[in-house]
């Protein structure tokens, strides 16, 4: 008896493991659709490449939430850090987030034992469509450009990681010229300010098309896992 359930259960987590690098690729294939390249801020701007909104639009966003966090020090005092910093060149494309290193120039707010920190980015996605390429971020979020310096309002994820704090609403480009606390902490922050770092459309359907995905693969993995008897983090995924 001992015998035969060592095949059985190596017969198991092949199966396991073959499933989650299907569901991998699945997943993998509609977010990128393509093949995968540098963010190019440039086009951007001149239009070249869109950036579309996925979900509901900033504009009902802030008109949801806006009042409860419309003021600076609002936002201030939800931060666990708040810093100028400077972007740099080097980053990771997660399916779900940018891991964004970011280099601390001054600190507005709380503690930081390195000059490095990493800051995860809302979701934005990159792919490769009929020769041309297109850009979806989660509500209207744009990513932040290298080397040019921002606020930023920041919670703590884990030790030297951060997330940005109500997203787009904690973030703000510096000009060269301007002081290092661009904004007043007694003042209510317009949707125009915030806005103005933003490109927005209100296209969802690749975001529509991945949460199905993910929602499926999730559901096959727990029902699997169920039989099993086997807890969710002792799986691939």
């Amino acid at each position: 008896m001992k015998e035969e359930m060592i095949p059985r259960k190596k017969r198991l987590w092949l199966m396991l493991a073959s499933i989650a690098l299907i569901a991998a690729g699945i997943m993998t294939a509609i977010i990128y659709r393509g093949t995968l390249k540098e963010i190019d801020y440039a086009a951007i701007e001149n239009g070249q490449i869109e950036v579309r909104n996925m979900g509901d639009t900033l504009q009902e966003y802030y008109e949801e939430y806006g009042d409860n966090f419309a003021q600076a020090d609002y936002i201030f005092s939800q931060s666990d850090l708040v810093i100028v910093g400077t972007p740099s060149a080097e980053y990771q494309l997660l399916p779900t987030s940018i891991d964004r290193k970011v280099k601390v120039n001054q600190v507005l707010k709380g503690t930081t034992p390195a000059d490095m920190i990493h800051v995860i980015e809302p979701s934005f996605i990159w792919f490769y469509a009929n020769g041309d390429c297109s850009g979806r971020a989660v509500l209207g979020y744009a990513p932040m450009k290298p080397h040019e310096p921002y606020i930023l309002f920041l919670q703590q994820e884990r030790e030297n990681v951060y997330t940005i704090t109500h997203m787009a609403f904690g973030k703000y480009p510096i000009e060269a010229n301007h002081a290092a606390e661009p904004l007043d902490w007694t003042t209510t922050i317009t949707y125009s300010q915030v806005c103005n770092n933003l490109l927005l459309s209100s296209d969802s359907e690749l975001f529509t098309a991945y949460l199905k995905a993910y929602d499926e693969v999730i559901e096959m993995l727990n029902s699997i896992c169920t039989e099993l008897n086997l807890k969710r983090a002792d799986h691939p995924l």
